[in-house]
């Protein structure tokens, strides 16, 4: 499964008076897969990077990690991260399908009510305000509930094409 091994290498935290906190195992498998997943959206020019300067993204990230006082704190930003990022590939994955679908289909695109990858962000960002009116549930359940959501409409995306729900829902039709 991706990123579980475990590098050798222990990272050891020093405080100002140079005292060591607990070391931790870096999984360096994992955060291998997350920097070159994050190149990957990078050479897509993906929308979803939030307009991030190319490296910015993965420095962010590292200096995060780095900067985790403990192995549990550690191993919790490395899974949200890993969450988030797939969460903006099935973002982009979908937005590739639905480029894809409108230039095969170009009524499609005379038929939306507003400019389609605008709507389709705008559409995806309504999802996530939706999930996070739910404060009872944890950000990690939340970010689990819109990756099934992604997962479903990339699926009908793929499935079913210029007569998917999505599609139509996305562009107004």
């Amino acid at each position: 499964m991706e990123g579980t091994s475990v590098g050798n290498s222990s990272v050891a935290r020093a405080t100002r008076d140079g005292a060591s906190h607990h070391p931790y195992q870096q999984n360096l498998s994992l955060e291998s897969s997350i920097k070159g997943r994050i190149t990957i959206l990078q050479n897509h020019s993906s929308p979803f990077l939030l307009e991030i300067q190319r490296g910015d993204y993965w420095a962010e990230i590292r200096t995060a990690l780095e900067q985790a006082p403990s192995q549990g704190e550690y191993n919790r930003l490395l899974q949200f991260e890993n969450r988030d990022l797939r969460i903006r590939e099935l973002k982009q994955s979908c937005f590739l399908f639905c480029s894809n679908l409108l230039s095969e289909n170009p009524a499609l695109t005379e038929k939306a009510s507003s400019n389609p990858q605008e709507a389709l962000i705008d559409f995806f960002d309504e999802k996530r305000d939706e999930l996070d009116t739910h404060l009872e549930w944890s950000p990690s359940e939340r970010d689990g509930k819109e990756l099934l959501f992604l997962e479903h409409v990339e699926q009908d995306l793929r499935e079913r094409g210029p007569d998917s729900l999505y599609i139509k829902r996305i562009l107004g039709i």
